[in-house]
């Protein structure tokens, strides 16, 4: 358990096994790291604080089991994003909302988010525009525009990642479970997108969160149908632009963008998927486009969206005194006596199993060092003392 927290968190940082050594001073070495993470050694109390202390956690954090599952539904990224640097970006993002879920818990805020998770099947294209006007309608957003996607999403409890900067990762969806019980999904972007495109890409990958596509369906296509959809209700577009087009100048798709959020090319396709426009004009869009190199920077590009929940929640936790369960801890062996001793014990007890076993096994490494620095218990002991320098052979 302890090797493959070491590796998820090691790798959520984007770090080698040798850049983890160099991080601890290089008090082992890379194959002692090699070792601990496939499970063949275990590594000393000693070691242990060296590797929580690289990696900016607490020791509790390495020997308990994460109770927070984290599976991922859905990973859009280009042929040339290689295996190591996919773990890094599911590690950081897994890593990133499990912190999430213990802010939420923290604070007391809902234990189950307000999305409808694979609940909306679709059998055909058209259908995912019926499940983006049901959770428009669920979420009582009407068919106005959403001037501000990521907020509204962290309205809702999804929450918006950032992801490692990669040009060949799109985006990713992923839910956290406990005990088989959702307690919260996650939308991880491209930290560098223009506005237009992160709003699409987060739609999209909100599409993925809710759609249960049926065979025959690329869920691909069908998320992106979701996401325009979503973005751009078809009826508030035809009421716009018409119903039948021969033709749509610049500055309507302009227009379009500007109130939707949406790029010129998605406003184009979004058109002929409706059946406003020809395919063939929809093509002679794509060639203008491209002439004007606008695929890849548009014409007054909006501005990025920033997250803002997890920045808002750490202020307010911080400000509330809600630390994390290092605060419900017991006085450590040794310590003077405390006239607080029956109600800190009494807050230990109160806080869920997964965190009480965090704390113990904080203190439990804590007290370690006491027996690193006095070495005399070994000659009570019987049998072969195994010593550190065994783990890195």
């Amino acid at each position: 358990m302890i090797g493959e927290r070491i590796r998820t968190l090691r790798l959520a940082r984007g770090w080698t096994q040798a850049e983890l050594v160099a991080r601890m001073g290089s008090i082992v070495t890379k194959q002692a790291i090699s070792k601990y993470e496939s499970g063949k050694a275990f590594p000393s109390p000693t070691v242990i604080r060296h590797l929580a202390s690289a990696l900016g956690v607490q020791p509790a954090r390495l020997l308990t089991e994460p109770d927070i599952a984290i599976r991922v539904i859905a990973f859009r990224k280009k042929a040339s994003l290689g295996a190591h640097q996919a773990r890094r970006i599911e590690a950081a993002a897994s890593e990133e909302l499990r912190e999430r879920v213990d802010l939420q818990d923290r604070l007391g805020l809902p234990t189950e988010p307000a999305i409808p998770v694979r609940q909306y099947p679709v059998a055909s294209l058209p259908e995912a525009q019926v499940a983006a006007a049901a959770l428009r309608s669920d979420w009582a957003l009407g068919n106005d525009p959403i001037a501000n996607l990521t907020s509204m999403l962290e309205d809702h409890f999804v929450h918006v990642l950032l992801l490692p900067e990669d040009d060949a990762c799109d985006g990713l969806a992923l839910e956290a479970l406990q005990d088989g019980q959702l307690r919260a999904v996650a939308i991880g972007i491209h930290p560098e997108r223009s506005g237009e495109r992160q709003r699409l890409s987060l739609a999209h990958e909100l599409g993925h969160l809710v759609l249960a596509p049926t065979a025959g369906v690329q869920e691909e296509d069908a998320a992106f149908v979701f996401g325009k959809a979503f973005l751009a209700p078809p009826a508030t577009v035809r009421e716009l632009v018409g119903a039948r087009r021969s033709s749509v100048s610049l500055q309507e798709l302009a227009a379009l963008k500007a109130r939707f959020g949406i790029s010129l090319q998605a406003a184009a396709r979004w058109l002929w998927e409706l059946g406003i426009i020809s395919r063939r004009h929809y093509q002679d869009w794509c060639i203008r486009i491209n002439q004007q190199g606008w695929r890849q920077k548009e014409p007054d590009e909006l501005p990025v969206e920033k997250p803002q929940w997890r920045e808002l929640a750490q202020a307010r936790a911080e400000q509330e005194g809600l630390g994390s369960p290092e605060a419900y801890r017991t006085p450590a062996l040794g310590a003077a006596p405390s006239t607080d001793l029956a109600s800190a014990r009494r807050a230990l007890l109160s806080l869920p199993p997964s965190q009480r076993r965090a704390v113990l096994a904080q203190q439990a490494c804590e007290i370690s060092a006491t027996y690193d620095l006095d070495q005399s218990w070994r000659d009570t002991q019987g049998g072969d003392i195994v010593d550190e320098d065994d783990d890195l052979a």
